[in-house]
């Protein structure tokens, strides 16, 4: 009889997980530890614009400001890339509330506003260059311009390892190929691919971590990042990094211009569901 009891008991329980829609919490029971990677782009101060309010990938310095207090407060660890791999690839431990903040693109803003509100809670990040833009820039540094998009100069980026680690999103390969919705990256040979990806080496000091341009990626672009030394790649899908994932396939949460407190504390606390494949 209690043999019967404990059947229907656990009957009932799996009744009730398969209600559940088909969803599951990644990482729970699915590669163990979950790691939430923020990601920013551009940071703007909204009591000197109001240009970027309908920027969906502008965050403002006041609500950036907030959720790094938060982080802080609550004793999240931000992770660099090295006590990822670390995690990924030797199965070493990492604090309970371990968290990646990356910010793609690579704008004047990051270096402008986020820097120092991460050098004040002693938070690490990982800004995903375009290098072309440096490269073009040269010496010049233009002024923040607070109803416009700034790129960053090379000498603007000396002093700032304290917080950021400096990675590559492509030298010259993150736009639309002519007449098509796939990057220049996408489309790219393996020699072409190899060859843009050492270019953007020369401006970073991070050689192991990409983030594909535009979320867009291939087998092919796997296969080429591996040749130059890439270990890990990043995508702009939903998700948490587990001992399971692919370490060309991590997943990211874009934080936007309209993403909530109570949202953001979701993402960092596990609480997001992601469908299953």
């Amino acid at each position: 009889m209690r043999r019967s009891r404990a059947w229907i008991g656990l009957a009932i329980v799996l009744l009730l997980v398969l209600a559940g829609g088909g969803f599951y919490l990644r990482g729970r029971g699915q590669g163990g530890q979950q790691i939430p990677a923020l990601l920013y782009h551009h940071i703007y101060d909204a009591a000197l614009t109001t240009a970027q309010q309908e920027n969906p990938w502008a965050v403002s310095t006041e609500a950036f400001e907030a959720q790094m207090r938060y982080l802080y407060d609550n004793g999240f660890h931000t992770l660099t890339h090295a006590e990822l791999a670390a995690f990924l690839f030797d199965g070493s431990p990492l604090p309970e509330n371990s968290v990646l903040i990356h910010f793609d693109d690579g704008y004047y803003s990051n270096f402008v506003y986020a820097y120092p509100i991460l050098q004040q809670f002693g938070q690490r990040a990982t800004v995903f260059m375009i290098t072309g833009m440096i490269e073009e820039l040269g010496d010049y540094q233009p002024a923040i311009d607070h109803n416009e998009l700034v790129w960053t100069a090379a000498h603007t980026l000396v002093g700032t390892e304290d917080v950021f680690e400096l990675a590559s999103h492509s030298h010259a390969m993150h736009h639309l190929a002519v007449g098509s919705d796939r990057t220049a990256a996408y489309l790219a040979s393996r020699e072409e691919l190899i060859a843009d990806t050492h270019r953007s080496f020369d401006f970073l000091n991070n050689h192991t971590a990409y983030a594909y341009p535009r979320g867009q990626y291939n087998e092919g672009m796997i296969e080429a990042l591996r040749e130059v030394g890439i270990t890990m790649a990043f995508t702009i899908t939903d998700g948490y990094v587990t001992r399971r994932s692919d370490p060309f396939r991590l997943e990211r949460f874009t934080v936007f211009n309209g993403t909530t407190m109570e949202h953001f504390q979701d993402i960092v606390n596990r609480r997001i569901r992601i469908a299953s494949n």
